[in-house]
Order: C-alpha cells, then structure tokens, then sequence
C-alpha cells in the first residue's frame, strides 16, 4: 500500500543515513510504525533483503571505496564501516567479494 512505501521508504532513509552505526530491527521498526516481524517481512518483500542485509550491503560498499582511497587498516576499515569484529567484517567482505579485503585493495584490476 501507499502507507507501506511510505513507512519504507523513511526506514530505507534512515538506514542509509546511519547504516555505519549500530541500528537495531527495533529502531528501524520504531521509525516504520510496524513491529519487527512485520518490517522485516515488509522489508524483504520490497527490497528482496533483510534491512541487516542492506546494512551490510550499503557498509560494503563504503569499505570498498576506502580500502581502495586510503590507506587505513583494515580493522579501521571496518570499525569506520559499522563494524565492531574485524574477524566477521573480513569473513563477509570475503563472501561477498570473492577475495580478502588485503586481496582488494592490492588487485588493480578494477573488480
């Protein structure tokens, strides 16, 4: 419904205003008006994801950017991607990467 795009669309929002802090289903879920069970089904309908998958994305998508501009560590990379365990941040970059984030930044090929 209208309501429904519009409650998602102020979640989605938000998110990617905040996606490197600590955002919890509850806060998404209090800024949608709707329960947890209830946004994140609504969520994953809409966006073919769950909003932590889409955290996860929109902070992916930023350590990709800084490993490849700066030279900061890779456990400052993810602790300024919303991180807080170096260890999963490199775990899922490299799920979703198909390489390291040491690989990435040392692969010029452009991927």
């Amino acid at each position: 419904s209208g309501t429904d795009i519009m409650r998602l669309s102020r979640t989605k929002a938000y998110i990617e205003k905040h996606f490197c802090d600590d955002i919890s289903n509850a806060v998404l879920a209090d800024i949608a008006g709707y329960s947890e069970r209830q946004l994140i089904r609504l969520f994953k309908s809409a966006m073919n994801m769950t909003p932590k998958s889409y955290i996860n994305s929109l902070r992916l998508r930023k350590s990709r950017h800084l490993l490849r501009s700066t030279a900061l560590s890779v456990g400052e990379i993810a602790w300024q991607c919303g991180f807080d365990d170096q260890n999963y941040f490199s775990r899922l970059f490299r799920k979703n990467v198909e390489m390291s984030p040491t690989d990435f930044r040392n692969n010029k090929s452009g991927r």
